[in-house]
């Protein structure tokens, strides 16, 4: 749905429910939310469309009143970005792009955005692995990475101070966000990203 919306929030007999429910979803095309018995919210496309409705409802069945009030239009375009948070895995720290950080001295900062690859760091499964490469990763090491998705952990490997990272991914859509990712952290010269299946 689009544009701006109505809301309807109506009471009716609790036996009544049911069939004030079909009557709103034949009416509206829209699906209907039982919050009780007796209580039901739906949508309008306008506040006459959601009045006129209430009206309907009233002269059909027995004690139905029906208050209608706009809904905030939601961005969600921004609004998706809520959830998202800077996270610590000791000295590395991982931020969407629109959250920036002043690192401490000691902290090396990735900027990573959530996008169609995995490996955004909002998973346990990454903030797993990024604790342990955090704790493991030394001067000079090599990592491998397999499945490697948006580049998240060959990127905090080469920030963390290993000379080479190699990421290994099946899927080649997410082989051009983790270079841009490896680009956009600095590390495009020592992080590289090759299509394949680790499996064969």
């Amino acid at each position: 749905m689009s544009g701006s919306w109505w809301q309807m929030d109506i009471t009716c007999r609790p036996e009544d429910t049911d069939a004030v429910a079909a009557t709103v979803v034949t009416a509206t095309g829209y699906g209907v939310e039982e919050l009780a018995s007796g209580r039901i919210r739906a949508v309008a496309s306008s506040d006459l469309d959601g009045q006129v409705l209430g009206r309907e409802l009233a002269d059909h069945f027995t004690d139905v009143t029906t208050t209608v009030t706009p809904i905030v239009p939601v961005d969600w375009s921004v609004h998706w970005r809520d959830g998202i948070v800077t996270r610590r895995f000791g000295r590395l720290v991982l931020t969407p792009s629109w959250l920036p950080v002043e690192p401490a001295a000691t902290e090396v900062v990735l900027v990573l955005d959530p996008e169609s690859a995995f490996g955004s760091g909002e998973h346990g499964s990454t903030r797993a692995a990024l604790t342990l490469l955090e704790r493991h990763v030394r001067g000079g090491d090599m990592v491998l990475d397999f499945g490697s998705g948006s580049g998240v952990l060959a990127i905090a490997a080469a920030l963390l101070g290993a000379s080479s990272a190699v990421g290994v991914e099946i899927d080649e859509e997410s082989i051009p966000i983790a270079e841009g990712n490896a680009e956009r952290n600095g590390v495009a010269g020592q992080v590289r990203f090759l299509l394949g299946d680790a499996g064969q």
